[in-house]
């Protein structure tokens, strides 16, 4: 299988790191091409990547906690912890966790959020909720930066705070979080490029926040894909909850809380992300313990090579 991937992934010039894991034992991992074109730093499994909206699995799990801890409920509508938008009083948790909110895709492009809770709250007086849209399935990373905003507010942390504490020291994840102060200092993390330039998107702003936020390694998401067969980030009942199908999307994919969920093999749960140059993807199968990550700094196109090995793998590798 290595001799397959290396040549699919050098005949069609992948650039980015991948890994691919079954239970304890690693199958592949290697990274492709630069990391940074200005350092020649190279890609490898222990470069630090932006993994878009593979951050709201993260945000999901942490909401969860805070629901196992009777501090929220799933079905508690969110304008009891935003008064100010009366827009509100019919949107619950669950919905915002299952894209069902009606809520936006984005705020409007003129609206610009920095990391602070006020200026996220002033920026959802510019949202309108689409109620017809309640209860059908549309991508909403408005929903998941309030999802955020009640993180912060049942846990009195700041949402990259409580991101560190209650999962990256836990696992040791040196290299990991939410913090765009911390990531900034990194010298080993990876650069995004459009059309062979460098992103202009580097910032972190509060819009893409919970739903896209967070930076890791190809090692240290092992560790949190590990983590995940465990119960000591949240117990059985929980994942249960958060691995379960609620929304279909298609005839064969669904979203759960932060993940979608195969509709066909329900054990098969995957999310694509994409932020500032750098694509995304997850696989795992739980039944199996399979594990596959890629992450490309090349552009919304740089995962395609991924994709034929993800079909190759589906034909009988994984399931």
């Amino acid at each position: 299988m290595p001799e397959i991937i290396n040549k699919i992934l050098e005949n069609e010039s992948f650039c980015g790191s991948i890994l691919i894991a079954k239970g304890q034992e690693i199958i592949y991992e290697r990274g492709f091409g630069l990391a940074d074109q200005s350092t020649f730093l190279p890609n490898s499994t222990d470069i630090i990547y932006r993994i878009g909206s593979l951050a709201k699995q993260f945000t999901a799990l942490c909401i969860l906690r805070l629901i196992e801890g009777g501090v929220l409920d799933l079905n508690d509508p969110i304008y009891k912890y935003i008064p100010s938008q009366t827009l509100f009083k019919n949107i619950t948790i669950h919905q915002l966790l299952v894209h069902s909110s009606g809520l936006p895709v984005n705020f409007p492009y003129d609206i610009h959020v920095d990391s602070n809770d006020t200026d996220l709250i002033e920026a959802l007086k510019t949202v309108d909720v689409n109620e017809s849209k309640s209860h059908i399935p549309e991508y909403s990373n408005v929903g998941y930066s309030i999802l955020g905003h009640l993180i912060e507010v049942g846990s009195g942390y700041t949402y990259s705070e409580y991101i560190s504490k209650q999962i990256c020291e836990p696992l040791g994840l040196l290299n990991s979080g939410a913090d765009f102060i911390k990531y900034s200092e990194f010298n080993n993390r990876a650069y995004g490029y459009e059309l062979g330039e460098k992103s202009k998107l580097m910032q972190f702003r509060t819009y893409e926040g919970a739903g896209s936020s967070f930076y890791t390694t190809a090692k240290e998401y092992r560790k949190w894909d590990l983590a995940l067969y465990s119960d000591n980030l949240i117990s059985e009942k929980y994942k249960i909850l958060m691995f379960k199908c609620y929304e279909p999307i298609t005839s064969d994919i669904g979203y759960g809380y932060g993940w979608e969920v195969n509709r066909l093999y329900p054990t098969i749960h995957q999310h694509s992300g994409y932020v500032a140059g750098i694509s995304s993807f997850v696989m795992r199968n739980i039944d199996t313990k399979f594990l596959l990550f890629a992450v490309s700094n090349s552009g919304e196109e740089g995962l395609k090579p991924i994709q034929t090995i993800t079909d190759k793998i589906n034909n009988g590798f994984c399931k």
